[in-house]
């Protein structure tokens, strides 16, 4: 009898704890899967555009190009972006900044167009010291979208926000011929 007894306890401790585990585990779904992370940040432009373009009228080397700002007069020479990441919601989110082409009728080869990004003190932000100025043909591919290029990744607190700066220009490596072409990205940001 007692040893009965005993069986039956533990069946009905099993029975409680496969519901308790089962309702644990719709609660984390229902609330984590409702999160909707590609609303959680968003990009707002400084200067005016989160579009860039520029011709193959004048290479520039890595030295000059680290200093471009915003105001200059650069007839599609280079390209600046000042622009604020901004958190949307109550609690930290990692996010996803990238890059997307957009289609021109003849474009300059990737491996010459080079990125700059930096914080709002013009300090480059993780990846992009003094010494590595990747082009855009060097970023990897985006998680978010796979036709994107990785720009950078990070994590905002609630409600925070980054000021960021990214420039682009022709490489001097780039030799220049008389056929015009061109190369335009678009920035985007997503949560992760």
């Amino acid at each position: 009898m007692k040893q009965h007894f005993s069986r039956r306890m533990v069946r009905v401790f099993f029975l409680i704890l496969g519901c308790i585990v089962i309702f644990g585990v719709a609660l984390y779904m229902y609330l984590f899967k409702n999160i909707n992370l590609d609303a959680a940040i968003s990009l707002h432009s400084i200067s005016g555009t989160i579009n860039l373009q520029i011709e193959n009228r004048l290479p520039i080397s890595d030295t000059v190009g680290r200093k471009l700002v915003d105001g200059q007069e650069n007839n599609l020479i280079y390209g600046y972006s000042e622009f604020v990441v901004k958190s949307d919601v109550d609690y930290k989110v990692n996010y996803e900044l990238y890059l997307t082409k957009k289609e021109v009728e003849k474009e300059i080869k990737s491996n010459y167009i080079k990125c700059y990004l930096t914080d709002e003190n013009n300090q480059p932000v993780e990846g992009y010291e003094e010494n590595k100025i990747p082009s855009y043909y060097d970023l990897k591919v985006a998680k978010k979208d796979s036709s994107g290029k990785l720009l950078y990744r990070g994590t905002l607190k609630p409600h925070e926000q980054k000021i960021l700066r990214l420039r682009i220009w022709l490489s001097d490596a780039y030799v220049i011929s008389l056929e015009d072409r061109s190369f335009s990205i678009q920035i985007r940001g997503k949560g992760v």
